[in-house]
């Protein structure tokens, strides 16, 4: 690999961390959000987690709440959380949350659509320079088993 690959390489690395980084603190953000109850009362039920791995993996939640029967008779109640797909994000939406769930989910996708572009292109640097005449000269050349039994006959 020569020394611009290598360079090029670190630079998608870091923008790859930077998009991941900007991603949760959009998460970390909504959540937070949600999780102060506002002045007027209106209480939200969504979550959204970030999952970083060698992507981006986006996921919405929603609280299902219910009474269990021997905490009802103290008033307390119990929430699940259930998995929501892109789509149903927005059903589950309350009216005054609904714009901004509408413009973080899009932040959330193109950052997401963003890393892949980037890990595509991170891959396609590697195999270049695996294949390259550049790695056969740096780890010294290795002839295959089938030029070796040609060079022998």
């Amino acid at each position: 690999m020569t020394q611009v690959d290598e360079s090029i390489g670190a630079h998608l690395s870091l923008s790859v961390e930077a998009m991941q980084a900007r991603a949760q603190r959009l998460c970390d953000e909504f959540n937070e959000r949600r999780r102060v109850r506002r002045q007027d009362g209106l209480w939200s039920d969504l979550e959204v987690r970030v999952r970083i791995e060698s992507g981006l993996a986006v996921e919405w939640y929603y609280r299902s709440w219910h009474a269990k029967e021997r905490r009802a008779s103290m008033g307390g109640r119990r929430y699940r959380r259930v998995h929501l797909t892109k789509r149903r994000v927005i059903f589950h939406a309350q009216d005054w949350e609904r714009d901004e769930v509408k413009q973080v989910r899009d932040q959330l996708d193109v950052l997401k659509e963003s890393v892949k572009a980037l890990r595509r292109i991170e891959r396609i640097l590697s195999a270049q320079a695996l294949t390259g005449d550049e790695a056969d000269m740096l780890a010294g050349f290795r002839a295959s088993a089938r030029e070796r039994i040609n060079d022998k006959g």
